[in-house]
């Protein structure tokens, strides 16, 4: 299983061969019982494509596929700056609504609303119903905390995205949060710098399983991908 992911010189032109090595590698995870979805988390650093990842890998998912945004469950950046949290923490996080919302449709209820978070007003901005998942399902956990505990615990297979080069991932992000989240240039180093910093806190115990996997990102002109993954 994932055997492609688990040699430290495999390359990947685009997301298309990692997408359809894990839609790969998922298929043959034997399924839970009781008609359960399978559980995939996507995390890593901020701008490494983890949520344009998510949603190519719903695409090709073959049963019923939904991606959870671990920011459904972020505070407001009103309350994270108050606090001094970054984005990327945990502590940042109503980590018991997120692991409701992911009980919730791992039980197969069609009843399930996320909050949708909207990072450039660093607010709620409205709420969108989640399709009933079952046992030919997949329930894709989006965002950086999703591989730290106690959400990395409930996933049958997980990756972390993490740059190549630090110093080229920095300077995009913080272009990215001027750009489109319309933040000055010192708080948006600040603030990248310090969910770094969360996100190798959070990475200290990743990989330890074979169904966790870290992924080097680089990025080529207009952002097209070059992806090493490395061996756990």
């Amino acid at each position: 299983m994932f055997d492609n992911l688990n040699v430290p010189s495999i390359e990947f032109e685009g997301s298309g061969g990692l997408v359809e090595c894990l839609v790969r590698g998922l298929e043959s995870v034997p399924r839970k019982s009781g008609g359960r979805p399978l559980v995939l988390c996507i995390g890593g650093y901020p701008f490494m494509g983890k949520t344009l990842l998510s949603h190519r890998v719903v695409s090709a998912w073959r049963g019923p596929a939904y991606a959870l945004a671990t920011e459904s469950a972020i505070m407001t950046r009103h309350d994270r700056l108050i606090k001094q949290l970054d984005g990327s923490s945990a502590e940042a996080h109503e980590i018991d609504k997120l692991m409701a919302t992911i009980t919730s449709v791992s039980d197969g209820a069609s009843d399930t609303v996320v909050d949708m978070y909207s990072w450039s007003l660093g607010c709620f901005d409205g709420v969108q119903q989640v399709p009933a998942l079952q046992g030919d399902g997949l329930l894709i956990v989006d965002g950086s905390i999703s591989t730290a505990p106690p959400i990395l615990d409930i996933a049958d297979v997980a990756i972390a995205l993490e740059p190549a080069d630090y110093t080229q991932w920095l300077a995009s992000a913080v272009e990215r949060d001027i750009s489109v989240r319309n933040w000055d240039r010192a708080e948006a180093e600040l603030q990248n710098r310090a969910k770094a910093h969360s996100v190798v806190a959070q990475l200290a115990h990743f990989g330890r399983k074979a169904t966790e996997h870290r992924v080097q990102v680089s990025f080529q002109h207009d952002r097209q991908w070059l992806v090493r993954a490395t061996s756990v």
